[in-house]
């Protein structure tokens, strides 16, 4: 392949670079890989997932609509843009590199992260919480989020005896503006459990990797007649609202 980038290229200066960088985009990209790709100024980042196993050529017309020069393309299906200043501070180390394709394998857990509500990597699922305050967090707030959360989940699962384990729940918190809960444990149904509590107080939706499916009409019913059971679980909840509104998660 080298002596064919030469041949063909003869003007290129780093024959070995652009020989790899074709056979990774030929014969390493896969079908399913996650591609991530900056925009122009990289002001905003964009997501995706290959979609075919090989590369194909563009016709003049896409050529023209689509104003790259470059014909050997990936099909690639979009599933997520966030701007830069969004991305989890971890990942956004994977920038700094400036070769065409990098292999990004191993920020494989912050890309979930910053994409996923809820995920599992290797034995273990993640449940995420965005926290959306700017501005200074109020203490309290913060922490009395996830011990009321946290709380409520058990005293369900007594009322109904699930016997849902939480001893071995983790919890990160990154206090950036704007920051994440992220709740860790090998657990899949307390995990699932905690997101499906998450959705029903503070509202909006549970964003899951492609890979997991939560069906849980049932367990949604349940617990929205056990918070409408008792006065004691309305004054949690209204304080795990308050809380949650606080730090706007």
């Amino acid at each position: 392949l080298r002596l064919i980038v030469a041949d063909q290229y003869r003007k290129e200066k780093h024959v070995g670079l652009a020989a790899n960088q074709i056979y990774n985009f030929v014969r390493e990209i896969k079908k399913g890989d996650t591609v991530i790709i900056p925009s122009g100024n990289s002001d905003v980042i964009s997501f995706g997932k290959i979609s075919t196993d090989s590369f194909y050529v563009a016709d003049k017309e896409e050529l023209n609509y689509t104003d790259c020069p470059f014909n050997k393309r990936r099909s690639v299906e979009w599933f997520a843009q966030m701007d830069r200043n969004k991305v989890d501070p971890y990942f956004a180390k994977v920038f700094q590199a400036h070769h065409a394709i990098n292999d990004v394998t191993h920020y494989k857990d912050y890309i979930e992260r910053s994409t996923s509500g809820f995920y599992r990597f290797e034995d273990k699922s993640h449940l995420i919480t965005n926290i959306r305050q700017n501005e200074a967090l109020d203490a309290e707030a913060v922490f009395g989020y996830g011990y009321e959360l946290l709380m409520m989940a058990k005293e369900f699962s007594e009322h109904y005896n699930l016997d849902l384990d939480f001893t071995d729940l983790k919890v990160k918190v990154l206090l950036n503006s704007e920051g994440k809960y992220e709740w860790i444990t090998k657990r899949l149904r307390s995990a699932t459990f905690l997101g499906v509590l998450t959705v029903l107080i503070t509202g909006g939706g549970l964003n899951v990797g492609e890979d997991f499916h939560l069906t849980t009409p049932g367990l949604v019913k349940s617990i929205s007649d056990f918070l409408d059971a008792r006065a004691e679980r309305k004054q949690r909840q209204l304080l795990l609202e308050k809380y949650a509104d606080s730090i706007k998660v």
